[in-house]
């Protein structure tokens, strides 16, 4: 009796260490008939009426913590659905619990600058259409990289002031893939507690990957066939003496086929100076996959497991958008990643400037 006594106390403690009870109590602008939660992790949405200018929601998050409440007439806020929580939607304040303080306070920063991007982007495609010249689009383009820039900054600093709270988590999983990779991986060494929650996991994957792309990183080994069949190592062709450019792409990728005319003129003008290129495909279709590579004449090695975005090359290094791009030197260190075909040529310049 005391053993299942015990197992019962124990089990009653786990799940109140696990369980987010949470209630969200709010006033809604006259004329707002209906309020609506969304879970963004599990995208499931529920609704309320309001009733005298009132409503609220209850439930138990199980883990799932980040959402947005929103009403008919589009106006927002994010919460931490963990205990009380109060919102006044007049000036979209979130109170109740540090995490849902600082997150209100926080998307108003934010969404300052996104307010004005959105804007000159608008501009900007406004323009194009005209026919305005690239000159004058310019102070555009300057004005957006500077706005980017500092939405980019605001985000690395409320990730790295509140490294024990869990709202953090959910704007470093809104903007990691804006920010410049170095930067998420310096901050995740820092071992932040928001890195363990449920919605950054994804992202905690492809972290771990990053860091095989920093510079000094020594080569991630896989292995996978080439067109004829023949398992190949990517140490087969890594770290024996050459540069190497490791060149994820598909045959399906847009973005991949414009680049190629570009690095054929970097594999012709270095291939005999001490560089190479393997090609690591992320094509599920082996016809297509060859077919592409016939097409385009690319001279170089080719390997592939013909998984797709499930290809375990792509998981080793965190690549999730293609095309993606790493060059190793002769050792098998990384000496740069995201290499486009322009900035491939300058950096084998340098290199091979003697």
């Amino acid at each position: 009796m005391k053993k299942f006594l015990s197992a019962l106390t124990l089990c009653a403690a786990t799940l109140t260490a696990t369980a987010q009870q949470y209630t969200i109590e709010g006033t809604a602008p006259e004329g707002v008939l209906k309020v609506y939660i969304k879970n963004f992790e599990s995208k499931s949405v529920d609704s309320t009426f309001v009733s005298q200018g009132k409503f609220s929601f209850k439930g138990d998050a199980e883990g799932k913590l980040f959402a947005q409440i929103y009403t008919d007439d589009r106006r927002d806020v994010y919460v931490v659905l963990d205990g009380n929580v109060n919102i006044n939607f007049a000036d979209a304040t979130v109170t109740g619990s540090e995490d849902n303080n600082l997150m209100s306070q926080w998307k108003k920063r934010l969404e300052t600058n996104e307010a004005e991007i959105k804007s000159i982007m608008q501009q900007y495609q406004a323009k194009k259409q005209a026919g305005e010249s690239d000159e004058a689009l310019k102070p555009l383009i300057e004005r957006y990289n500077a706005l980017s820039a500092e939405t980019s900054k605001n985000v690395i600093t409320l990730c790295e002031t509140y490294p024990n709270l869990k709202f953090p988590a959910l704007f470093l999983a809104f903007y990691a893939s804006n920010l410049d990779r170095e930067e998420v991986v310096r901050i995740a060494d820092m071992k932040p507690a928001y890195l363990d929650l449920s919605l950054v996991a994804r992202l905690k994957t492809y972290i771990n990957g990053w860091r095989s792309q920093m510079p000094g990183a020594m080569v991630q080994n896989f292995a996978m066939a080439d067109t004829t069949g023949t398992v190949r190592q990517l140490t087969d062709f890594v770290g024996k003496g050459k540069y190497v450019l490791v060149d994820f792409w598909a045959s399906w990728c847009g973005p991949c086929r414009k680049e190629i005319p570009g690095v054929k003129e970097a594999y012709e003008m270095y291939k005999d100076k001490g560089f190479d290129i393997v090609g690591v495909s992320l094509d599920n279709n082996k016809k297509a996959w060859v077919g592409a590579i016939n097409k385009y004449e690319l001279p170089w090695h080719h390997i592939s497991d013909l998984k797709g975005w499930q290809c375990e090359g792509a998981a080793l290094y965190g690549v999730n958008a293609i095309p993606a791009t790493l060059l190793f030197d002769p050792e098998g260190k990384v000496i740069a990643s995201g290499l486009n075909a322009e900035t491939l040529k300058q950096k084998l310049a340098e290199i091979f400037k003697q």
